[in-house]
């Protein structure tokens, strides 16, 4: 059975997606934005591996993807020579928690990479 057919083990692997992108967001406001460095400076080598796009965007990319799926569902059918799609929404609370939390995190960097890059010189 794959992880679409099952919400729960879609919402706990895009928990654990999550947990690079947190960590990293969270070091890194700590530190830079409330002048609080233990967690960065403890966690120092770790901080600068989940320095990568692919970890970062990869992970919450990934998470949001498996609980959108989870959630939705899409059937096809042919009536005719014409086709119809029928789509399914099924509210679960924790997979829309996880899918939240991506799309938050997702706007956190994107919103950091927008001051970083487009702010006064």
């Amino acid at each position: 059975m794959s992880a679409l057919a099952r919400p729960r083990l879609a919402g706990a692997i895009g928990a654990a997606l999550l947990l690079p992108a947190l960590l990293f967001i969270v070091a890194n406001v700590l530190k830079h934005e409330l002048g609080f460095p233990v967690l960065y400076d403890s966690l120092d080598g770790l901080i600068a591996r989940l320095d990568s796009p692919v970890i970062l965007l990869g992970g919450l990319f990934g998470a949001l993807g498996l609980n959108a799926l989870a959630l939705a569902g899409v059937a096809w059918r042919q009536e005719g020579d014409a086709w119809s799609a029928t789509i399914t929404l099924r509210p679960r609370a924790f997979n829309l928690a996880v899918a939240g939390a991506a799309l938050t995190l997702l706007g956190t960097i994107f919103l950091y990479v927008l001051a970083e890059n487009c702010g006064p010189r």
